[in-house]
């Protein structure tokens, strides 16, 4: 039913009775304001500051002026005396006398809630022409059931005339003798407190109306209003920050980390995995094995314990990891196989929409996530909580199989832990050159990544659940792969007020900052050695073009460059970095650093070359293993070949450069450098992930899948 048909039903019931005929609403406001007639609309949108309000309550005007939408309701009032009160249409058309007089017999009192000190613009009279124009372009839209219990007994409002807004939205037996009243009533449930709901559902596609107001209401209440219980339940969360919609995650980034562990600790891996596992197994027809069904249980006269199915859990990225690997391994294990290791009991064939069974249709065995927002939603830990469960799901299966065929197999075990660990020990180092610190995310991406992560069907294992003791058939994690796209080259030269260039360079100042000799056996004198070799000894931070115009050297989240640097050393070496392959990418990095230091003085009119006397230039062709005549010829010249093909038979001419274009020519070897640095990581790090390959009969390098009868599959990772 449509907002137009839902509001000539409640006129008829209003129409009875007047004591209880609000419709509670959301209203769009434009600069702050509810425009009726729509007057300057399109201008008020593009100015509106973007982002929703911080506030709950709805005591901040501010707040909700940044959102654009305010609480408020609806009701008819039939009083021809207030005509003079009514706005008008700007559209005016040659109606009959008639039908303005039921225009103007059929007013409507709008009142927005959320600006308790503005009283006078809370209140307006508008005719039903506006009123209808109002819902069929989206400035009036309906609100839900538990919206309405939230502006009553929440935000503590109050009506116009001064009643309470505490009433029940019941309406009476007496004035409900007629059916098209019983219809009224039908239509209009979201208004009857038969079924109150104080609180959004956990999924919004569960919400009567879904639309923006009431996407954005529902995120923040559940955040705002998280039980402090310690049990099971959504209550063991430290925040409501996840909401589902349908099959999609909604995240709201906390910006703050889980010390508790209550969020993202070991115990809330197991309940999911757990929890995933059982349904897996529920919806291919197996049975638990600790568990008789409803029906078996009063066969044999016993009690049913309605409490011993587990509910399903609240919205967490755990969820989502789990159900695309349970989807995943669909493919991999069929349901008969499934059937014959997880119980003795073979349920019936299962069979897809079209009729044909799961070994008569091929399944889609390769899954994907997409993982999504603006700056400091939130993707890049997203993507690493996504990337731990699914190793951990791994780790978990391959450690349970390999124990239990005994010590022949434990190098076997290290080197599948190996592969996981070394998934996982890639994004400290893709942090370090491909994040940085913007103004709304202390550690954002610069770049797009697509990250592939393979695995053969494994071998069954027992349950995590103790008590249920059926087997459950595995998926090994056997490599992974990483692809990069747009790189955001253009932070390197310039950054704006407040934010600062990619954190490998503020890092490698840490070794000069810091004496930190806990990592990997290094001591001061080796740190001072490596600063000194890099040419940072002399230097600080604001020396250096390439970090110092934007005046911002530090992170606002607590997270010191010295730890992260740590962590991608220990990551580099875990990789298989050797520390020659290290040093090297510091000193290109440093050299960087110097490179943009790099001055040039003007020979003769037009010519121009490097400044010799510069330090800098020392550092640079020193660092790159280049010399200064080459360089310079780079900067300051080009060159043109006229005919021929290539350089042979045709004819050079050698062009300078002016000032300008060798400064920009600077930039651009910086830039072209530092990408050509980061594809090389990239390179490298799929090298090292690659996965578990061996060698057939005749030599060449084989999968492991290849050489055996397990399957593959794979789950991507999109991060945009």
């Amino acid at each position: 039913m449509s907002t137009k048909q839902q509001l000539q039903l409640s006129q008829s019931s209003d129409m009875k009775k007047n004591d209880n005929n609000k419709t509670y609403i959301w209203i769009k406001l434009h600069n702050g304001q509810f425009i009726p007639d729509g007057n300057d609309t399109s201008k008020a949108v593009r100015g509106r500051k973007r982002g929703a309000p911080t506030s709950y309550n709805g005591s901040s005007g501010n707040d909700d002026e940044v959102w654009g939408w305010s609480p408020g309701y609806y009701s008819l009032i039939s009083d021809s005396n207030t005509k003079d009160n009514v706005i008008s249409s700007t559209a005016k058309t040659d109606e009959d006398q008639d039908d303005n007089n039921i225009a103007i017999a059929q007013q409507y009192q709008i009142t927005l809630l959320n600006n308790q000190e503005q009283t006078s613009n809370n209140t307006h009279i508008i005719s039903q022409q506006i009123t209808n124009e109002l819902l069929s372009n989206g400035s009036i839209v309906l609100a839900n059931s538990w919206e309405e219990y939230d502006f009553i007994h929440r935000l503590q409002t109050s009506s116009g005339d001064g009643e309470s807004d505490d009433e029940s939205y019941n309406y009476d037996e007496e004035s409900s003798d007629s059916g098209e009243e019983e219809n009224v009533k039908k239509s209009l449930h979201h208004l009857i407190e038969e079924e109150v709901l104080d609180s959004p559902p956990s999924n919004l596609i569960e919400l009567t109306h879904l639309h923006e107001p009431s996407v954005v209401h529902a995120l923040r209440y559940r955040y705002a209003n998280t039980s402090s219980s310690s049990g099971e339940g959504e209550g063991n969360m430290a925040n409501n920050i996840y909401t589902d919609t349908g099959p999609i995650l909604l995240a709201v980034n906390p910006f703050k980390h889980d010390k508790s562990g209550r969020l993202y600790g070991n115990d809330t891996v197991d309940r999911y995995r757990s929890y995933g596992e059982k349904s897996w197994l529920k919806e291919r027809g197996v049975r638990n094995s600790t568990s008789a069904s409803s029906e078996e249980k009063e066969t044999r006269g016993m009690d049913v314990d309605i409490h011993e199915e587990e509910t399903s859990l609240p919205p967490h990225v755990y969820a989502v990891a789990d159900r695309t690997f349970r989807t995943m391994m669909t493919r991999l294990h069929p349901p008969t196989d499934v059937s014959s290791s997880a119980s003795s009991r073979v349920a019936p064939q299962l069979s897809t929409q079209d009729g044909k069974s799961f070994q008569q249709q091929q399944v889609k065995i390769n899954q994907s996530v997409l993982v999504s927002g603006e700056s400091g939603a939130g993707k890049t830990v997203t993507t690493k909580l996504l990337m731990s469960y699914l190793s951990k799901l791994s780790e978990k299966k391959s450690t349970t199989s390999n124990s239990s065929q005994g010590n022949d197999n434990s190098s076997k075990e290290e080197t599948t832990m190996s592969i996981e660990k070394r998934v996982l020990e890639s994004n400290p180092i893709m942090e370090s050159f491909g994040n940085a610190r913007t103004i709304r995310n202390d550690n954002s991406s610069r770049f797009g990544k697509y990250i592939e992560m393979k695995f053969i069907s494994g071998s069954s294992s027992k349950s995590i659940d103790e008590k249920d003791q059926s087997t459950v058939p595995g998926a090994t994690l056997v490599g992974a792969s990483i692809e990069t796209y747009l790189l955001e080259k253009v932070r390197l030269v310039h950054q704006s007020p407040g934010e600062r260039n990619y954190h490998i360079f503020y890092e490698l100042f840490s070794m000069k900052y810091d004496n930190d000799n806990s990592v990997q056996g290094t001591d001061t004198n080796t740190n001072q050695q490596m600063v000194e070799k890099l040419g940072l000894l002399k230097y600080d931070m604001e020396d250096f073009r390439l970090i110092n115009t934007s005046d911002t050297y530090d992170r606002r989240d607590g997270v010191l460059d010295s730890d992260t640097f740590n962590d991608m050393k220990q990551a580099m070496t875990i990789m298989g970095f050797k520390s020659t392959e290290i040093h090297s990418v510091f000193q290109v990095t440093t050299a960087l650093l110097h490179a943009s230091n790099l001055s040039f003085e003007r020979i003769g009119e037009v010519e121009c070359a490097l400044e010799q006397d510069n330090a800098h230039l020392d550092y640079v062709v020193d660092l790159l293993g280049i010399t200064k005549e080459g360089l310079n010829s780079a900067l300051c010249y080009y060159e043109i070949t006229i005919g021929g093909t290539g350089r042979k038979g045709g004819e050079t001419h050698k062009r300078v450069l002016s000032m300008e274009q060798c400064e920009k020519g600077v930039e651009a070897l910086i830039k072209a450098t530092y990408g050509s640095l980061f594809n090389y990581l990239v390179k490298r790090i799929n090298a090292s992930v690659a996965g578990d390959v061996g060698k057939d009969s005749a030599g060449s390098k084989v999968s492991r899948a290849r050489r055996g009868t397990e399957k593959e599959a794979s789950i991507g990772i999109l991060v945009s």
